[in-house]
């Protein structure tokens, strides 16, 4: 393993957290939006009204609960985080985000 890899210089803009080229690698940091897979687990663990990351639109109690909707603008166009929660929803991620126990598994 190259030492440089392991030198943490990319900082997730949610936790301020430090990551390396290898945490990358391994899944642990998404370059792509700058947030790392434990703060992506948090907001996937939030109740809908906090957080619709990694969720599907769903009514309960008579309530229409945001989450992942492909035909909403908000997730088509303007959500930086689509792509990745497209996937998780779709369970097309190679990370888990276990929706059971509402907390991250990774």
């Amino acid at each position: 393993m190259h030492l440089a890899s392991n030198i943490k210089f990319i900082e997730c803009l949610r936790c301020f957290e430090r990551y390396s080229l290898q945490d990358i690698a391994d899944g642990r940091y998404w370059i792509g939006t700058f947030i790392c897979t434990s703060c992506y687990a948090k907001m996937q663990a939030k109740p809908h009204d906090q957080s619709c990351f990694g969720k599907v639109t769903a009514v309960e109690d008579g309530c229409k609960l945001l989450g992942y909707d492909p035909q909403a603008e908000e997730c088509s166009k303007w959500c930086p985080d689509r792509r990745l929660c497209a996937d998780v929803v779709n369970g097309a991620m190679g990370i888990v985000i276990d929706r059971t126990s509402r907390a991250g598994a990774l």
